[in-house]
């Protein structure tokens, strides 16, 4: 019975939502109000697998419908038949193949994985949302609710195209409700792209070898996931983040962030973010984007399973703590520093870095691990 309850509560969110939402389009303002009302999007993080399974037909019908009225045009537009994305290397390629269908797609190999469900009812929002940003020009208005709800960081208005793009592309091939992951899509998403992944060269040499020697000396429980033998790096080229990074010219150091690989996708084209929705690796600084060093790899190995990315970080005059606090608040208090540095002691096993501007955030290499068979096991 319970479960019958939270389903029901699911569905009536979401029919609250739709329902706010085509009023807001006619010009309701008491309606745009509850859309920029972050507390009326709680429900999300309450989404169970079970309760996203039970309203998938809904969800399915509803992003179907707002696909046909914002998203088709695009699949039908000229974009797409111009767009011509070559990588040389088939590694590469496979690599980005890999990357995009994790985050994008659910394929015919894991269609019945409930985990991709609960992503129907984030499209759903998200999809609903753009609507109303495209018929009614609240870019203003509703951009923060988008980028908490979408994950991506939104400032101006083509950063919408990123997201625009993505969905107009997943949803362009539905055949019988099951999304099918295509060679055709994968290239059309590639031609989208604001990265490059390319192989490492010898100019990179040196670099690398200093990261492999610190890897090498970590000292955490979780090392065992990485080992010399058993990964490989790849440079990530993206203009956009390097052009914003480090404005006020920082002093740097090279970090390791681990995540998940569904979220890869999304940091190689817009950056770690440093106000993410959601934390995934810690919370112990506040909302920001963690890091570990490079001779703590394990610490970072704990939130990955495929892939680690090292980044360039503006650190700055660091503020060093011994315990626990909200680092954001910490910084607003005190200018003169630029992050946090929890360091190891009786709160703390490893040392933290903790970042609250994604422009002192320039992710360099992105590590693929290939695990062993007795790893597997």
């Amino acid at each position: 019975m319970a479960k019958i309850q939270t389903v029901n509560a699911i569905q009536e969110k979401l029919m609250g939502f739709i329902k706010h939402l085509n009023m807001t389009i006619r010009g309701k303002k008491d309606d745009l109000a509850w859309l920029q009302n972050i507390n009326n999007y709680a429900f999300l993080k309450e989404v169970s697998t079970e309760s996203a399974k039970s309203v998938e037909k809904f969800c399915r019908y509803t992003v179907e419908s707002y696909y046909q009225i914002l998203l088709k045009p695009s699949v039908d537009g000229v974009e797409y038949t111009n767009n011509s994305y070559t990588v040389e290397d088939e590694n590469i390629t496979n690599l980005l193949s890999e990357i995009i269908s994790n985050d994008v797609w659910i394929n015919k190999n894991n269609y019945n994985n409930t985990e991709h469900d609960i992503k129907v009812v984030l499209d759903l929002i998200v999809i609903g949302l753009l609507v109303a940003i495209n018929r009614k020009n609240l870019f203003e208005e509703l951009k923060d609710i988008l980028s908490e709800i979408s994950h991506t960081e939104v400032n101006v208005k083509d950063d919408l195209v990123i997201i625009y793009e993505i969905l107009s592309t997943k949803y362009s091939a539905e055949e019988k409700n099951n999304i099918i992951i295509t060679d055709e899509k994968v290239n059309q998403m590639m031609g989208l792209l604001d990265f490059n992944l390319v192989k490492t060269t010898k100019d990179d040499e040196n670099e690398i070898n200093y990261i492999k020697t610190n890897f090498k000396n970590s000292h955490h429980v979780k090392d065992y996931l990485i080992n010399d033998n058993n990964y490989e790096f790849f440079k990530i080229e993206n203009k956009l983040i390097e052009e914003k990074f480090n404005p006020k010219e920082l002093d740097t150091q090279l970090l390791v962030h681990g995540t998940k690989k569904k979220n890869i996708l999304s940091i190689l084209n817009s950056g770690i973010a440093s106000q993410p929705g959601y934390i995934s690796s810690g919370s112990m600084l506040g909302v920001g984007a963690y890091f570990a060093r490079l001779d703590e790899v394990g610490k970072s190995m704990q939130y990955a399973d495929q892939f680690l990315l090292v980044a360039e970080v503006a650190t700055g005059k660091e503020y060093k703590l011994s315990a626990p606090c909200d680092g954001r608040k910490l910084l607003i208090s005190n200018p003169e520093y630029q992050s946090v540095h929890c360091v190891a002691g009786p709160y703390l096993r490893h040392d933290e870095y903790c970042i609250y501007h994604d422009n002192q955030i320039k992710v360099k290499y992105l590590i693929q691990i290939k695990p062993t068979t007795e790893e597997i096991k």
